[in-house]
């Protein structure tokens, strides 16, 4: 019997073949372990060059000296007694009784002076009311400063916004009474509550917030349409007209305040947008309703919002450049332009997409501003020559130096002749107003 060979060795564990399946399980591995470093070194890196470009971009701002932070907007020091704010409000709210339900009597007013001599159904006749109360008004705005309590700090939640309603209604109803006075002769004291007015236009955009701006220049623009319609009525006999005319002609002629003002609504803007990346994840912990997966994103879209912001901060220097533009022209040509977007990103730039139109438009408001004060003061300063010299002025070079600086491209429109085509000053200073006045509104 042949003999029975030997069974092979039984396999140890060490020598049994590996399945293919366990070597793909091996590199998916080794494959996401290398996908989430390059993940976790891309969001390093895009942080890291994200912080470096807003802070070289804020410390290129703070070396200019301008404000960039809440801190950095200190509250006005005003001594008691000199502030207009409270009297002017405390005057608003008295004159609130003289209004109807719907709001619109002083608009009736606007447009029909006359109407003040009829009496309202409490009895009042406004007319006698307005006319006590526009020396209270006058008293207000020779306090000379302004303080509403507007301020700057952080968050920006707790920044508190005034409400200029009851003031807008209080400079109309001045308005119609100006008018009135200058429909039925008292020429002086039209002019010298128009001077008031536009002083009181000014006081309502020195708050650093671009609401308190926006009120102003529709008010400036409605005082300047009166302004308008009494230039014409004023006599060379009325001394007491031509001084508060040139009281007014000497305020239209200084734009500094004005272009100051806008650059701090400018700035003003900047700030909060500034503070809101700051402080976004406390913005989210004020609201309950946040879900969880938005209280994670936030933190980590913070790189996306810090370029974000570098290119907003980019726009705002080019809008503080275009409202010290010396012309309209010049300042539209040094507006940003608008950046296209796609859904994503408006997803985290929701803040600048909302802002970056809105300022654009402010800044060439600003510029229709100044326009009005300069035409308004040309036509002031060609009154004025016809009064010293008893005929009308017939060149620019008349008016310039005695009357309006050099030089004062201006005064051209108040001479067709010599540029065809081009309306006369009061057409366009009065149509410019009214747009202003309805935008304002």
């Amino acid at each position: 019997m042949p003999p029975v060979p030997n069974p092979p060795p039984a396999a140890t564990p060490d020598a049994l073949p590996i399945p293919p399946r366990y070597w793909w399980w091996r590199r998916l591995w080794w494959a996401a372990y290398a996908l989430l470093a390059l993940v976790v070194a891309t969001y390093a890196i895009w942080w890291y060059e994200a912080h470096r470009r807003l802070q070289a971009t804020l410390s290129e701002i703070r070396a200019r000296g301008e404000p960039l932070f809440a801190r950095d907007f200190t509250a006005p020091k005003i001594t008691p007694g000199t502030n207009a704010a409270p009297f002017l409000f405390a005057l608003a709210e008295d004159l609130s009784a003289l209004q109807f339900h719907d709001g619109k009597l002083e608009d009736q007013w606007l447009a029909t002076p006359g109407l003040l001599e009829k009496p309202l159904a409490t009895e009042q006749v406004p007319l006698d009311v307005l006319r006590e109360k526009s020396a209270d008004f006058a008293r207000a705005i020779a306090c000379g400063h302004w303080d509403c309590g507007v301020r700057i700090r952080t968050p920006l939640i707790h920044v508190h916004v005034p409400d200029l309603s009851p003031q807008r209604q209080l400079s109309k109803l001045m308005n119609a009474l100006a008018r009135y006075e200058a429909d039925t002769g008292n020429v002086a004291e039209a002019l010298a509550l128009s001077r008031d007015l536009l002083r009181h236009a000014e006081m309502l955009g020195e708050d650093p917030i671009l609401i308190s701006m926006l009120n102003s220049l529709g008010l400036e623009a409605l005082a300047r349409d009166t302004i308008h319609r009494v230039v014409p009525l004023v006599e060379p006999t009325d001394r007491a007209a031509r001084a508060h005319l040139k009281a007014i002609l000497s305020r239209l002629i200084d734009d500094a305040p004005a272009r100051l003002f806008a650059r701090w609504a400018i700035f003003g803007e900047r700030a909060c947008q500034v503070d809101m990346l700051e402080t976004a994840t406390y913005q989210l912990e004020e609201f309950e309703t946040t879900g969880w997966l938005l209280r994670f994103l936030t933190p980590m879209m913070t790189p996306a919002r810090r370029l974000d912001l570098v290119a907003s901060l980019r726009h705002y220097d080019r809008w503080i450049q275009a409202i010290d533009a010396p012309n309209r022209a010049a300042a539209r040509a040094l507006l940003p332009p608008e950046l296209p977007r796609t859904g994503f990103e408006r997803v985290w730039r929701l803040y600048s997409e909302l802002t970056l139109p809105a300022l654009n438009n402010a800044v060439m408001r600003h510029h229709d501003r100044l326009d009005g004060r300069r035409r308004l003061a040309a036509e002031i300063a060609k009154r004025l020559f016809e009064m010293d010299r008893g005929r009308p002025a017939t060149s620019v070079e008349e008016l310039v130096p005695r009357y309006l600086p050099e030089p004062y491209p201006e005064a051209a429109l108040l001479f067709p002749a010599s540029r065809p085509g081009v309306p006369a000053s009061g057409e366009a200073a009065g149509d410019g107003a009214e747009v202003d006045q309805q935008q304002g509104d």
